[in-house]
């Protein structure tokens, strides 16, 4: 299902392990390239699909994971520029970001706050982090002291995000 193949990867790396745990932030559509829809469905994990487009819901909310309506950012209740109905480009607006438009001004929750919610597990087996560019500005409040990733795919990662990771333990392949 995922759109290059981070399924494949993550369930070869965790050697087809059943019963993992996934955060998908931004999940985007159900099935298409979805990178998280085949550890439901065929391997059992559980975990939390994080969409802020109001479109995609629907379809999520017929999956199993846990399906979170937020606008990730680096603080709650903060405000964000937003462009949230582009499809697969939606996201914060900003410098450095892959969204240079948009208008709507959005609120946000933070990483840790998000986790919290949901009671995340300590241990995240995957997480899917595909926020358009705004990765660093995101994973600048993720709690790596509380919270241990074991296999994270990051589209087109920045060179900030890359190196915000290896200073929190990460191994970038």
């Amino acid at each position: 299902f995922a759109q290059s193949g981070q399924d494949e990867l993550v369930l070869s790396l965790h050697k087809c392990k059943t019963n993992g745990f996934f955060l998908d932030l931004a999940a985007n559509d159900a099935t298409l390239y979805s990178n998280t829809r085949m550890l439901e469905r065929d391997y059992t994990w559980d975990g939390v699909c994080v969409e802020p487009n109001p479109v995609y819901w629907p379809r999520l909310a017929m999956r199993r994971c846990r399906l979170v309506g937020a606008l990730v950012g680096a603080q709650t209740n903060a405000t964000v520029t937003a462009t949230l109905h582009r499809g697969a480009n939606s996201g914060i607006v900003g410098k450095g970001f892959d969204n240079k438009h948009g208008h709507a001004q959005e609120p946000t929750v933070r990483i840790d706050d998000l986790l919290k919610h949901v009671h995340a597990p300590e241990i995240l087996d995957y997480f899917s982090f595909d926020v358009e560019g705004a990765e660093a500005f995101i994973a600048s409040a993720f709690p790596f002291q509380t919270y241990r990733v074991s296999v994270m795919t990051v589209e087109r990662p920045k060179r900030a995000a890359i190196d915000l990771f290896k200073q929190n333990g990460l191994e970038y392949l």
